[in-house]
């Protein structure tokens, strides 16, 4: 049965599906959404096997790729900071000034709130009857997974406008070696950041206002200490990006986002790639959160040191 609306909220839609079957949420005929395929992180050509998290396009990808809060608005607002780059003219002696640009943390209120992880829904592509089709992870039908399923079809809806449901009875789903595309490899090899800044200039253009300053400086700053490699986040882990000391098996996740934090992971790398961005930000698998204010700067040197 072919689901073609703007979104579901509940599973009146999926009412024929048996309690306990086993489903895919999926989309055919790719041909007709090959910009929307792009949009989303797929390379061209698309070809079996590939998988991402899907890009931002709308409010459920966006939950998907990055998560929510819950506001507590019932709450005394809090006191929060972010990092800011300010140029000011310091008194230099002989009636002469330099100018001096320094980081600083620009204090705000808000509401306090509680990060919800994303759901961190992935799409691969598969070959059957000799067409290309895009599937959804598989799910076991039932009340339990009420919103997860809700969640991944109005995903399709709002990328592709349609979806299908396939089932373990009728759909044999052959899955192929998947191709994860989520992270793009700069070209590996230490370098001074005049030519590593090039690299990542589109990613650093990714930031919004002054915030773009912040990121160039904290990616300068990790720089320095010379990973052995650095990946650009594609897809739904569009603005962030990792710098790897494979030695120490120690990766610096960072992002071009305001009110966030750097993670510091110590799986490695091959496995580090495989994971969903709910796993990469959940608690239990990072050694260490760096909060984006001004002590993140002692606070990388006197990690980064010790790798050294």
């Amino acid at each position: 049965m072919l689901i073609k609306q703007t979104r579901i909220i509940n599973l009146s839609k999926l009412s024929y599906v048996d309690e306990g079957e086993v489903i895919r949420i999926a989309i055919d005929n790719l041909e007709r959404f090959k910009d929307r395929l792009v949009e989303i992180g797929f390379k061209t050509p698309i070809k079996a096997g590939d998988t991402i998290l899907p890009k931002t396009v709308g409010a459920v990808s966006n939950r998907n790729a990055n998560g929510d809060y819950e506001i507590h608005r019932d709450q005394e607002k809090e006191t929060c900071y972010r990092m800011i780059e300010w140029t000011y003219k310091q008194w230099a002696g002989r009636g002469k000034t330099v100018e001096v640009t320094d980081s600083t943390d620009k204090a705000y209120e808000r509401y306090p709130r509680t990060f919800i992880l994303p759901q961190s829904v992935e799409l691969t592509v598969i070959e059957k009857d000799k067409k290309l089709m895009i599937i959804s992870p598989e799910i076991n039908f039932n009340q339990e997974n009420k919103d997860i399923i809700v969640h991944i079809v109005n995903l399709f809806l709002e990328i592709f406008g349609e979806c299908r449901v396939l089932n373990n009875k009728n759909q044999v789903i052959k899955i192929p070696e998947v191709i994860k595309l989520n992270w793009e490899v700069l070209p590996k090899g230490k370098m001074p950041w005049k030519k590593r800044k090039i690299q990542m200039k589109n990613f650093i253009n990714r930031a919004k206002g002054t915030n773009k300053d912040v990121v160039e400086k904290r990616l300068e700053e990790i720089n320095k200490f010379e990973p052995d490699f650095t990946a650009i986040g594609n897809g739904g882990f569009n603005g962030y990006i990792i710098h790897g000391f494979i030695d120490k098996s120690l990766y610096v996740l960072e992002s071009i986002y305001t009110n966030n934090a750097t993670y510091i992971l110590e799986n490695d790398w091959e496995s580090i790639s495989k994971l969903t961005k709910g796993q990469i930000l959940n608690n239990d698998l990072h050694k260490e959160r760096i909060i984006h204010t001004k002590s993140w700067y002692k606070k990388i040197n006197e990690l980064l040191n010790d790798i050294n």
